[in-house]
């Protein structure tokens, strides 16, 4: 099938040199049989190397050990291939230099303050796969040394090696037959050449999917925050990523999680523990660096399981006793689960790999010890299809063949032109608790009511506990049921117009929550037996349209008494279409660039593809706004939430961060909030601020608990500078000053000592969830340097008027003045309205100065969500002396 696409790409296409020569038909097919032979080669290649540099390399006839060893040769060879590089990379991010050292090249860049690192280094020079690279050396210089150009139905195509050339070419042939393919999918059954199409695109998209992600693993791996070795690299992004999608909240990577246990090897690369304690995760790796991905063995696949089980087994027995001291996240995990296992009801083991798994689970019900284990293979498919395609509740799969040992009876109540599909079912209540058990909360993410509830009431409610234990049987007649939507459905023709389910995929409970949450409580607490209980479901596939939409409808109509709704926590919510209006008209101050609001799931992927097809239109909305410009709606509550003193909320991970920010909101301003130009400067500002700390922690290295060290560490700042900086500064340079970046690299190591030490004997990620960790860290001891960075010691505040923005310019603060502040907020707001009282009576104090006391008392008794300004704690100090000096004279 590839030959097919690759000859629909040849139809008309002409290569163009810039000597005049043309190449086309035979010729031009003989170009890229040769540019399949090199990707061939490429391919096979350890991911370590970028494939990029070694074309480059080989189309300038480097990879020879006779040039890198020649003192003149080489050092000119690197730095060709440095001026290529420069070539074909966007005009912001030059800057390649080359060097050789060591018997290989390498090459470097800086591109916004992160450093690119690439190695060629002497093995892979001396290597049989550079050699045959080398034998097409003169043929390639010949093609590629100069400017190339693909045309092809009056369009061009820059084209700077043979990979750009067969990626060119395989583009338009997609277009071609995909044009085709859509024209063919209007009829009835596709034939059997569209299926293969279809195939064999999907397998071509996880494919360049794999490449892309060893791509980025690697460029991680050679920055200054990188790890040391690839897997780890591996492990600590599809961490982050898949945290950020919400699939695995919380995740705390793992870099050293390979002990021994007597004779037992134990190994995790991560976990994530519940504040409830009943689900335990733990997460292993199998890094491959394989091109194109391979499909893990059983033995690879069994191996992984067995020591991350082994983990859980030995630290039930004492395993944390036998780890080293110094590795203190691995021995803190095991004690855990030593003094809670009792407690954990399911182990869920995550098998990691760029490798192919599938997308099967195993769930083991009944254990020796009465712990679930259920077994979630996240290969290169499925990481495709929920970092790639934005599939995030693809591994949420119920077999009800496996849960209740047939599948389910369902009747089909929707028409063809209704946009959705919708079942009504009869659910064994046993079954419902069995998957609320296996999923936990996450069967609630678009159950909004439900997510914002979770740390508050856990009993059973009344009535339902009732009927559970006491009239089993009657629960179909009185209870209303669950609404649930689904990505997809399984149906089975049992009969003639009987339909069956066999299983559903991405299952979320938009109504009904709190009836699949009683029924697990009740069984797991109770005891109660389930399989009398039949619990009314209607089950919509969304087939076409927005889910969001759907899920608000329904929502509103199932749940009318209801103050929170979904619609609230949407993309469509007024307060996100501003904020976008205001990413696409707020332009930087150098006028070249803007931000980007990615106000629902891959609309930047989306505004890209739009443009992908001018190249000098996709060049432009690479300059404007590249992807480090980014940021999503969770990115936004974090940002936000962590400057305004809620870094135990942004703990919880972006989903409920965001619904708790939401939620706020609403509750701040219940006509709605509209924010302006002013506003939106400001957040960007805030945005870079926590950008630039969450990568001084990577810098540092800190071996777990990296996002809870930023988030406290941005709260702590804008705590002890009472909110008050020049967030006008961080536009206008869209950065932080060098002064700013010192000061809190050394902050971030004393947020992480004592983010550990107050934590003790718990586990620090979750005990950064409570309000009383923010209480106990935000009052740390943290040196403050004699002359204060740029961004405290002024303050330029941008203000929104008729005629545009306006800027404010005032004093900002000295060491001083935050040490006045800070001994403000440590007096108890009784003793200020003691000040205030006596300063009244007495007259010995100055009746502005009464007041101030006063207005320190209510800032007090809110928790100081206010803060003293400069002024304020002058004067209010000066009055507290004075009641002391008064009272004691007394």
């Amino acid at each position: 099938m590839d030959t097919s696409i690759i000859d629909a790409g040849l139809e008309s296409a002409v290569l163009r040199l810039e000597s005049g020569v043309s190449f086309q038909d035979d010729q031009l097919e003989g170009l890229i049989d040769e540019a399949r032979f090199v990707r061939q080669v490429l391919n096979s290649l350890h991911a370590r190397y970028d494939r990029k540099v070694v074309e480059q390399a080989a189309i300038a006839g480097a990879l020879r050990p006779d040039v890198v060893e020649d003192p003149q040769k080489g050092p000119a060879a690197a730095s060709y291939i440095a001026q290529r590089l420069d070539a074909i990379s966007d005009e912001l991010e030059h800057g390649w230099t080359g060097e050789v050292r060591e018997g290989g090249y390498v090459f470097s860049r800086t591109v916004r303050g992160v450093t690119q690192s690439t190695v060629l280094d002497k093995a892979l020079i001396a290597s049989q796969k550079a050699k045959k690279l080398d034998e097409r050396a003169t043929s390639l210089q010949d093609v590629y040394a100069r400017p190339v150009v693909l045309v092809r139905n009056g369009e061009e195509t820059q084209i700077d090696g043979p990979l750009t050339l067969l990626s060119a070419v395989r583009s338009s042939g997609h277009e071609d037959l995909g044009e085709m393919t859509d024209q063919q999918s209007r009829g009835t059954t596709p034939d059997r050449d569209v299926r293969s199409l279809r195939k064999v695109t999907v397998e071509d998209a996880t494919e360049s999917f794999a490449r892309q992600l060893a791509d980025e693993v690697e460029a991680g791996r050679t920055s200054e925050t990188g790890e040391l070795y690839s897997e780890r690299e591996f492990t600590k992004q599809m961490l982050d990523k898949l945290g950020e999608e919400g699939v695995i909240e919380n995740a705390t990577y793992i870099p050293e999680g390979n002990v021994k246990f007597g004779n037992k090897k134990c190994r995790i690369t991560g976990f994530a523990l519940p504040e409830d304690e009943e689900r335990l995760l733990l997460v292993t790796t199998i890094y491959t660096g394989d091109l194109p991905p391979r499909p893990l063995t059983r033995d690879e696949l069994t191996t992984a399981f067995r020591e991350a089980v082994n983990f859980f087994d030995c630290s039930c027995r004492g395993l944390h006793d036998r780890i080293e001291p110094s590795n203190t996240d691995a021995s803190d995990l095991a004690r855990r689960i030593f003094e809670t296992h009792e407690k954990i009801s399911v182990l869920r083991v995550i098998i990691l790999s760029d490798a192919q798994a599938g997308l099967r689970s195993i769930d083991i019900k009944e254990t020796r010890d009465g712990t679930r284990v259920v077994v979630d293979l996240y290969g290169i498919e499925r990481l495709h299809k929920i970092l790639g395609e934005g599939q995030t509740r693809d591994d949420i799969w119920i077999d009800f063949e496996s849960e209740m040992g047939a599948s389910l009876h369902c009747l089909k109540t929707s028409g063809d032109a209704a946009g959705y599909d919708a079942y009504l079912a009869a659910i064994p209540g046993s079954v419902l608790a069995s998957v609320y058990e296996k999923y936990g909360t996450r069967l609630l993410e678009l159950n909004v009511r439900a997510f914002l509830g979770l740390r508050g009431r856990k009993s059973v409610n009344a009535g339902l506990r009732r009927t559970i234990l006491e009239e089993p049987q009657q629960f179909l007649a009185y209870n209303n049921g669950i609404v649930a939507t689904v990505d997809d459905v399984d149906i089975e023709e049992a009969a003639p117009g009987a339909i069956r389910i066999r299983s559903l995929r991405g299952l979320q409970i938009v109504n009904g929550g709190q009836t699949t949450a009683s029924l697990h409580r009740a069984r797991k607490k109770d005891s109660a037996r389930l399989d009398q209980i039949m619990v009314p479901a209607k089950i919509i596939r969304v087939a076409h349209g927005d889910l969001n939409t759907m899920v608000a409808a329904v929502s509103r109509s199932a749940n009318s008494q209801n103050t929170v709704q979904p619609a609230d926590f949407s993309a469509n919510d007024p307060f996100h279409i501003k904020v976008e209006e205001l990413a696409n008209n707020t332009w930087l101050p150098d006028g070249r660039g803007r931000w980007f609001y990615e106000r629902a799931r891959g609309s930047y992927a989306a505004a890209e593809l739009k443009v992908s097809f001018s190249r000098e239109q996709g060049r432009r909305f690479a300059l404007e706004t590249p992807k480090d410009r980014r940021f999503a709606k969770t990115d936004l509550a974090k940002y936000l939430n962590a400057w305004d003193g809620y870094p135990h909320l942004v703990s919880f991970g972006n989903q409920k961060n965001f619904a708790f920010f939401m939620q706020a909101l609403k509750d701040r301003y219940p006509a709605g909030f509209e924010p302006d130009q002013a506003w939106f400067r400001a957040f960007v500002a805030k945005a870079i601020l926590f950008r630039s700390v969450l990568a001084i922690v990577k810098k540092a290295k800190f071996p777990a608990y990296q996002a809870n060290i930023a988030a406290y560490t941005v709260s702590i700042l804008a705590w002890k500078t009472g909110g008050r900086i020049d967030f006008e500064a961080i536009w206008t340079q869209q950065d932080i000053s060098k002064a700013l970046s010192a000061m809190l690299s050394e902050w971030v190591v004393v947020v992480d000592r004592e983010l550990r030490k107050s934590a003790e004997p718990k586990m620090p990620s979750e005990w950064a969830k409570k309000d009383k960790c923010w209480e106990s860290m935000r009052d740390i001891a943290l040196d403050m340097p004699s002359e204060l960075p740029p961004e405290l010691s002024t303050h330029s505040v941008a203000v929104e008027t008729r005629g545009g923005v306006v800027i404010d310019r005032r004093d900002g603060l000295t060491s001083e003045d935050l040490v006045l502040i800070a001994e403000v907020r440590k007096i108890e707001a009784t003793t200020w309205f003691k000040v205030a009282e006596w300063g009244k009576k007495s007259k010995q104090i100055h009746w502005k100065l009464a007041g101030i006391a006063k207005t320190m008392g209510e800032y007090g008794l809110g928790d100081w969500d206010r803060s003293p300004s400069a002024k304020q704690a002058k004067w209010a100090m000066e009055a507290f002396r004075a009641y002391v000096d008064g009272n004691d004279a007394a």
